[in-house]
């Protein structure tokens, strides 16, 4: 009786295939704890970002350099110049 028993489990695993399913699980484990991880990078660079906005409001200084980085902008009758390194050897 124990014989068919051992018979009829082993049949059942490999006709449900519950080690390929085993083995997809895993990598389905594997798969999530990454995007937990990108999650909280996600999380950590939105509290960034929401510091950075709370510190323009109350920074006239931080709220024009972040325009300026945006949009490019300058002032009327503003001059601006860019600076560029000449590679080595020259």
């Amino acid at each position: 009786m124990v014989l068919v028993a051992i018979g009829l489990t082993l049949a059942y695993v490999q006709h449900r295939d519950l080690q390929g399913r085993y083995q997809e699980y895993r990598v389905l484990e594997s798969d999530i704890q990454l995007v937990e991880e990108q999650v909280d990078t996600l999380r950590e660079n939105l509290a960034d970002s929401k510091e950075r906005v709370d510190k323009m409001d109350s920074d006239r200084l931080e709220k024009e350099a972040v325009v300026r980085e945006i949009r490019r902008g300058v002032y009327p009758d503003e001059t601006v110049f860019h600076v560029k390194a000449h590679p080595a050897g020259e």
